[in-house]
């Protein structure tokens, strides 16, 4: 018999052997058991209850029937991961296939014509022999070497389509070095250029997207490239989580130099579409060797698919969730009866107790109500459920000892019931119960099932122990779980360093793996990180390109809306935005974050990308402090706006109230206000010796103010000894920390001036009331005319002088000296001039006793009478013991001037004066010294004494020069001229 004549006989065989093979329903019993039940056992139940994820369970079972199935058709390949062989017609498939078979006995068609037609599944064994599944779920056995003709031009000439009676062959070989792993040779995806069925491309498409992963092969024997309409196919193809490799086939007709351009290539390309892969081999199939490759090599990626990817325990768990749906729903409502019943029961023992007569009707109702509480039918249902259950576990038990020769584990359902209640327990949030039960379940046997492992970890890590959490997660890692959640959990672990070492570099990795597989929560952890330069060099730019992310993945967390507004507002990372900013920190106040609310505040209160609005400002900071957030900025803040009644009315007490908690949390502005207040009497007690308390601490914080206002106590001698060396010290400590007040300047001044607490420097006296002069300081221009009146520490200067000094009186110094100093100056020139000042003296000091004794001498000199209508004035002084006042309305009334002469009175009036002038002089007033010397020398009200008057001018000046009163020195200058 010729070969035609065996080809011909061969195909008559194989297709009478296709058409005839059945399945064998024996074997098929336990499958058709299990489809009964659920048929019929399992829909009748369904029917009773009211489940609300219905969809989801029939779903789901509906899935599992079909695996269950495809064990069945399959079984030879069940167990194995599928790697699916994949490229163009004449990639060379076959023959890269076949380099891995330990012997030569059996191989693929290889070569153009015959070329592969049906996909074909390769798996490991000891025989050597090839199948065909056919479209009744029938087996036929192929002779090897007609197997060997299945080309194109073979199948054609059958005058039908093979395939269809014939969609797969399996082959069974030796492959050693890959026991868990099923090859499938496709189809060329694009062969209607030989004139053959356009519906190859269908077949290595559906071949493609059915396996676990996918090398896919580019033959160099054209122009080394990855041709177009390879990277169309695969982006035809819904690859999701399938492994990808390429390999750069028949390699040996390449030159190894460029080899190594050609992979370069291959690496642009695919980078550039956007495919992912795992590496790129240069193969040569033919002597079966790896020439170079990227990445990962070609071996060590077959390696890492190849497994035993059917679980019978994930089978098994997959149908117990269906019933755990039931069961959780089936008790559900029996809580939720047992409750109503309680609540009657209650009721009727309420009734009882108050006495309350209840008619039949509420009885009747009661009774009602009570009939829809009873159990029973949902305690039959249950165990109507476990039934149910246990048929279908018995099935699905007969089902795996035909298929795999072996049932599951003897534990299982053991196992699956604490499973069951570890996963109840979870949902339930009591994670101790949780972990008891899945650690219970792991003793048992379930020790490759890694989602357990991540639901302890779960567990452990929802009661802080981290240790355990971590020993758990990663174990779930180990057995290959991809979970974002616990990556994002192990990165929080090792950043905090939870219950073991901190280590920021392994932080770092697992949020990282965590941000690859979408986690928005590490996202924003590894933001922080970012932000903050902990771990990683300080990068603001990559802290908002995360946290971004992390909100655009859903994260609500506050406190990354407060973050990112904290970002935009200082222009860290990104242009500064205000409004963004301020987009941010409404976010996160919609959700209470009291930072943001802070945040938010503090913009109202400077008018920064809003308009200023004090009353929001109170608004956000006081919601802040309820929300608790202890920032001493807020309560400081509250404190100046209720101080200065800004957006509110002003409130000392709330304002004290507010600074001694920003105070206590070490704000020295807080600090300095409160001794302020506190010297002050403001909205507390006045108390200096609180005062200086309140100084100190806001000196101890470096506050500036604080050095100042305690300075100006040692001064002034306020609650504490006079100290002028103390005030020095104080007062140019809060220069050197910035405080450009004009009083502490002009204070140095006097302090030079006078050589308080120093040696007496007038240059020095000069240049700080220069300065204060500079910001506006009223008595510091006093005391700088005063020097250039008086030519002390500066050349003499009328014009200077005259200029400072009615600065002065404009900035409303309320110092009668400087009226009186330049009444003195006007007083040759311009008596109207000096009248008019000496005037204003008055006004403002009651007690200058000189004052008025010189108004009432231009007085009798010049017949002023129009000033005599201020007698009313004098009067008042008079009574409020001036002496110079009651000396002047004793000359009015022993001279008649302006009033009716009056002898009584005006020795009334004198010896008022005198005791007055006498007692304030013995006191220390040069004013009231130098009117007593007047009067002696000029005979006023007493006779005439040179010598007392002499006396009492020598006291005046002595006590003028140590109050460096320098006007009252030239007065009496004059008088010793005149």
């Amino acid at each position: 018999m010729n070969d035609e004549q065996y080809s011909d006989r061969a195909k008559l065989d194989l297709i009478i052997s296709i058409l005839q093979s059945s399945p064998d329903n024996d074997k098929q019993a336990p499958l058709s058991l299990f489809n009964n039940l659920v048929a019929h056992e399992y829909t009748e139940f369904a029917n009773s209850v009211s489940l609300k994820e219905e969809v989801e369970a029939f779903t789901k079972l509906q899935s599992l029937q079909n695996e269950l199935a495809r064990l069945y058709s399959l079984r030879d390949i069940a167990n194995k991961s599928v790697v699916a062989i994949g490229g163009g017609f004449s990639a060379g498939k076959s023959q890269f296939v076949s380099s891995f078979f330990e012997y030569n006995t059996i191989e693929l068609p290889i070569g153009i014509n015959p070329v592969t037609a049906i996909s074909t599944y390769i798996i490991h064994g000891d025989k050597h022999l090839i199948k065909g599944y056919t479209y009744k779920g029938g087996v036929a056995d192929i002779p090897i070497e007609l197997y060997k003709k299945f080309s194109h031009d073979f199948l054609k000439a059958l005058g039908f389509n093979l395939k269809d009676i014939l969609p797969m062959v399996a082959m069974e070989t030796s492959i050693p070095e890959f026991t868990h792993i099923c090859f499938v040779d496709t189809p060329g995806y694009n062969p209607s250029n030989i004139g053959t069925t356009s519906k190859d491309s269908n077949t290595a498409k559906e071949a493609l997207e059915n396996a676990n992963a996918l090398i896919w092969l580019v033959g160099l024997d054209t122009n080394g490239t990855i041709p177009k309409s390879d990277l169309e196919f695969l982006d035809s193809l819904e690859l999701d989580d399938k492994k990808l490799y390429i390999v750069a086939n028949k390699a040996d007709l390449k030159p190894k130099t460029e080899i190594e351009s050609i992979l370069d290539h291959f690496e642009e390309v695919l980078d550039e579409r956007g495919l992912d892969y795992e590496g790129i081999s240069a193969y040569n199939s033919r002597k079966k060797e790896e020439i170079t490759f990227r990445h990962k090599n070609l071996k060590d990626f077959i390696h890492s698919v190849d497994k035993d990817i059917v679980s019978k325990d994930k089978i098994a768990q997959d149908l117990y969730e269906i019933f755990r749906m039931y069961e959780k729903t089936l008790i559900a409502q029996k809580n939720e009866k047992d409750k109503t019943d309680t609540l009657l029961h209650s009721l009727e023992l309420d009734i009882m107790k108050q006495n309350i007569t209840a008619n039949d009707s509420i009885l009747d109702k009661i009774a009602q109500l009570r009939s829809t509480t009873h159990t029973k039918d949902i305690e039959s249902s249950l165990q109507s459920l476990k039934n149910l259950r246990d048929s279908m576990f018995e099935a699905l038990n007969a089902i795996f000892r035909d298929i795999f020769k072996s049932i599951f584990n003897a534990n299982t359902l053991k196992t699956q019931e604490l499973i069951d209640k570890g996963y109840r327990a979870y949902d339930n949030k009591d994670y101790k119960k949780a972990a008891q039960y899945f650690e219970e379940a792991l003793k048992l046997g379930v020790n490759d099932n890694s989602d357990i492992y991540s639901k302890i970890g779960h567990s452990y890590y929802n009661i802080k122990d981290y240790t355990k959490a971590t020993e758990l997660y990663e174990k779930a890692c180990e057995l290959g779980l991809n979970d974002g959640n616990i990556y994002n959990n192990l990165g929080v672990i090792y950043l905090e360093g939870l219950g073991i070492k901190q280590d920021y570099i392994k932080a770092i990795e697992y949020f990282e793996k965590a941000c690859e597989l979408g986690n928005g929560d590490a996202h924003y952890f590894l933001g922080i990180m970012y932000h903050i330069g902990e771990g990683v060099q300080q990068d603001y730019t990559k802290a908002t390109e995360l946290y971004e992310k992390a909100c655009k993945l859903g994260v609500n967390n506050t406190n990354i809306y407060n973050n990112l507004g904290a970002l935009y507002y200082h222009g860290l990372g990104t242009q500064q935005d205000y409004t963004k900013a301020i987009e941010y920190f409404e976010k996160g106040c919609e959700l209470d974050n009291g930072k943001a609310y802070y945040n938010l505040g503090f913009m109202y209160y400077n008018g920064e990308g809003v308009q200023q609005d004090y009353t929001k400002a109170i608004e956000y900071f006081e919601k802040a402090y309820e929300l608790g957030v202890n920032n001493t900025n807020i309560y400081n803040n509250l404190g100046v706006l209720y101080y200065h009644g800004l957006g509110t009315q002003k409130d000392y007490t709330k304002a004290a109230q507010y600074f001694k908690k920003a105070c206590k949390l070490g704000n020295g502005d807080a600090c300095n206000f409160l001794g302020f207040m506190y010297h002050n009497a403001q909205g507390v007690q006045q108390d200096y010796i609180k005062a200086i308390e309140y100084f100190e601490k806001g000196c101890e914080l470096g506050n500036g103010d604080a050095h100042y206002n305690l300075g100006s106590m040692y001064h002034n001698a306020q609650g504490i000894q006079q100290d002028y060396t103390k005030a020095k010290e104080l007062y140019e400590k809060a220069l050197e920390l910035g405080v450009d007040n004009g009083n502490i300047y002009n204070n140095l001044g006097v302090l030079y001036l006078k050589g308080l607490g120093t040696q007496k420097d007038y240059t020095k006296a000069k240049e700080y009331f220069e300065k204060a002069c500079e910001l506006g300081n009223g008595d510091a221009h006093y005391f700088l005319g005063a020097m250039y009146a008086t030519g002390n520490g500066v050349k003499e200067d009328e014009v200077k002088s005259i200029k400072y000094l009615e600065e002065a009186c404009e900035l409303g110094v309320g110092n009668s000296d400087a009226y009186l100093l330049l009444s003195g100056i006007y007083a040759e020139d311009d008596e109207a001039k000096a009248i008019e000042y000496l005037e204003k003296a008055c006004e403002l000091s009651i007690g200058n006793s000189f004052a008025y004794f010189m108004l009432m001498d231009y007085a009798k000199e010049n017949d002023y009478i129009e000033y005599i209508e201020a007698n009313k004035l004098f009067k008042e002084a008079c009574d409020l013991g001036n002496g110079g006042a009651c000396l002047a309305l004793s000359v009015m009334y022993d001279e008649g001037i302006g009033v009716e002469e009056d002898e009584v009175k005006a020795e009334k009036y004198l010896f008022q004066a005198k005791k007055l002038l006498e007692k304030d002089c013995e006191l220390g007033d040069g004013n009231a010294c130098l009117a007593l010397s007047v009067m002696y020398d000029d005979g006023i009200g007493v006779e005439e004494d040179e010598v007392k008057a002499k006396k009492y001018l020598f006291q005046a000046k002595k006590l003028f020069k140590k109050d460096c009163k320098l006007f009252m020195l030239i007065f009496i200058e004059i008088m010793e001229s005149s």
